[in-house]
């Protein structure tokens, strides 16, 4: 695996948890990452954050959620996932009626927050197999590039 978006409680490929939290922002993450409060980042759900291709890939775990369920946003330079879980039990069950033995699925509901570089942008957002994938690719900035303009 080659250096970049680290994962995990600590640091790894010299960037650690801060990619949690931002997305596009590479150049950065280095001159903050000692700086950051590695607890404050929340961590459920579950997230792997990777490049391939060129585009940067993120992907949320979801057991007991469905598409219905989940919203992806963006506003601005944020990217905000929310989900609330989808009730399992059969109707005349209440939750509050269940004793588990084991329960380790989470069944509550999610914001999470990213902040995206502006030239970020969402290229695909995907739901399959309890796994929320979200595509992203860097836009070339019209600003700062030479442009001809027609004398009329």
């Amino acid at each position: 695996m080659r250096s970049g978006y680290g994962m995990g409680r600590g640091r790894r490929n010299g960037y650690g948890n801060i990619c949690h939290a931002f997305l596009g922002f590479d150049n950065l993450l280095s001159r903050i990452n000692e700086v950051v409060n590695w607890d404050s980042i929340p961590n459920y759900p579950p997230i792997n954050i990777f490049k391939i291709d060129g585009k940067i890939k993120l992907e949320m775990a979801l057991a007991g959620y469905s598409k219905d369920n989940i919203s992806v946003t963006r506003e601005k330079n944020e990217l905000v996932i929310k989900g609330t879980p989808t009730n399992r039990l059969p109707e005349k069950i209440k939750p509050e009626d269940v004793v588990y033995d084991v329960h380790l699925i989470s069944n509550k509901s999610f914001t999470r927050a990213f902040k995206v570089h502006e030239h970020l942008k969402v290229n695909c957002v995907e739901f399959k197999d309890g796994i929320l994938s979200i595509e992203l690719v860097m836009i070339s900035p019209e600003i700062g590039k030479p442009k001809q303009f027609e004398i009329m």
